[in-house]
């Protein structure tokens, strides 16, 4: 069930390339890969950026060989038509999840500290969903990412937690990256500790085992997104070492 509450970093501000649009109006062939102009990629960039924030920008710099293989076969094909605004946004959130897993490696050998840290910041980012988008808590909580067409209509009320939130991810990520920290696999009592947290503090029973089927019952989106919060809260609850084996790798 942990695995629900691992957060990637996410794809969830992944609405960029469509404001770059007019960039990909015809041009006469010019050099460079596909026929792709440097002008092109500063149009589509600076969309990428200031559609998705912080983790657009990161991730463009952390794996540049592997955005700019994204960014040519996208503008290409959106200037040959193969490709539309929707289909576009797709795949930009399917290459941004892929790159957020891997992102995930070094976030998972952060230190105690750095990976609690995370989790607060991760409540905190939760607790203005559960206000602003509570699909967007609830996708959030349970997966660790929200979805391309949560992310899509709820765009102006996430984006400024989300790139709080990722924030707090990268330098967690950059600390694993230093630290590497081994970990021994969180025991089945300390989960059980966990759990036994989030039952006291009016957790929901069917929600827990939800998160093993599938079938939350009757319960709504917002019942979802607050159970989410009182779990993280209750992994809080325990000592730091806990914490890091809660979202340090099986």
């Amino acid at each position: 069930m942990r695995k629900l509450f691992l957060s990637a970093a996410v794809a969830a501000c992944v609405l960029a390339g469509p404001t770059a649009a007019p960039a990909f109006q015809p041009t006469p062939p010019a050099a460079g890969e596909l026929g792709v102009t440097e002008g092109e990629r500063t149009a589509f960039r600076t969309g990428m950026i200031a559609s998705g924030g912080a983790m657009v920008s990161a991730i463009i710099k952390r794996y540049p060989t592997e955005y700019r293989a994204f960014e040519t076969s996208i503008i290409a094909d959106f200037k040959a038509g193969r490709v539309d605004i929707a289909t576009a946004q797709a795949r930009a959130g399917e290459f941004f999840g892929l790159l957020g897993d891997r992102m995930m490696t070094d976030v998972q050998r952060a230190p105690d500290a750095d990976l609690r840290a995370l989790v607060a910041a991760q409540v905190a980012t939760l607790k203005t969903f559960s206000v602003t988008n509570a699909r967007a808590c609830q996708e959030f909580g349970e997966n660790g990412q929200i979805s391309t067409a949560t992310a899509v209509a709820a765009k102006d009320s996430i984006i400024p937690a989300m790139n709080d939130y990722v924030a707090v991810q990268l330098a967690t990520a950059d600390a694993g990256a230093r630290a590497k920290v081994r970990r021994a696999k969180l025991a089945d009592a300390e989960m059980d500790l966990i759990l036994k947290e989030f039952l006291r503090r009016g957790g929901s029973q069917v929600w827990l085992d939800g998160a093993g089927t599938g079938d939350f019952g009757d319960l709504t989106v917002a019942d979802r997104c607050q159970a989410s919060i009182l779990l993280l809260e209750s992994v809080l609850a325990q000592p730091p070492a806990t914490v890091g084996r809660f979202m340090g790798p099986d």
